[in-house]
Formats: C-alpha cells, structure tokens, sequence
C-alpha cells in the first residue's frame, strides 16, 4: 500500500451488499462475497418520511429506505446485518426527533422495541 492506508467502502447493489477496497482514491472491483442484510419497516407520518431518507443518506452505506406503503406512512430499511447495533442506535435518536414506530411488513405493530 506503499504508506497509504487502504478505505474500505460498503456498496449496495443489485439487493446484494459488497466491500470495495480503495487505495489512492480509486476503487477497485468489488471482491468478496456478499453481505446479508436485513429489513426493518417503521411508520411514520408522511411529512417526516422524506427528513427521515435525508437523515439515513447521510450515514452513507449505513442502509437504505424505501416507501412501502405512502399514505400508511410505511417504509422498508435495508441494511447489512453487522450494522444492526448502529441501525438500532440511529432509530432511537430518530424517534426522539420524530414520531416513528417499527412495525411488520404490513403495518401491525411489532413487538421488538
């Protein structure tokens, strides 16, 4: 690496996560296997879907969101499994922000807290 430290970079594509090593500030080919990755789904008012997209992009390879059902305020979280401590972490400070409640796919409530 001739004195320069390799960056490791999680990429999500095609509903499969990879590592992408870069050195020098150019990225190689993603290597590897894949990551597993899990869903969470929250409901919220539909006002704060787009802040809380805003907030999850931000944490960039952390997950991504996607709208599951718009006027139930349902949203899909995707995000690899060796972030769920982090994902856990940033959804409880989300919900001191806004009104946000996990809940299953089809909008009941979830008994995980």
């Amino acid at each position: 690496m001739r004195g320069k430290e390799a960056q490791r970079k999680f990429v999500f594509s095609g509903a499969k996560w990879y590592v992408v090593e870069s050195i020098s500030g150019r990225s190689k080919r993603p290597h590897g296997g894949t990551m597993e990755t899990g869903n969470r789904y929250y409901q919220l008012a539909s006002r704060d879907m787009v802040y809380m997209k805003f907030v999850l992009e931000a944490y960039e390879g952390l997950s991504t969101m996607s709208t599951v059902d718009g006027k139930r305020g349902i949203v899909r979280v995707n995000y690899p499994l060796c972030f769920a401590d982090d994902m856990g972490a940033l959804m409880q400070a989300l919900a001191k922000e806004i009104a946000v409640t996990e809940v299953t796919e089809g909008g009941e409530p979830c008994s995980r807290g």
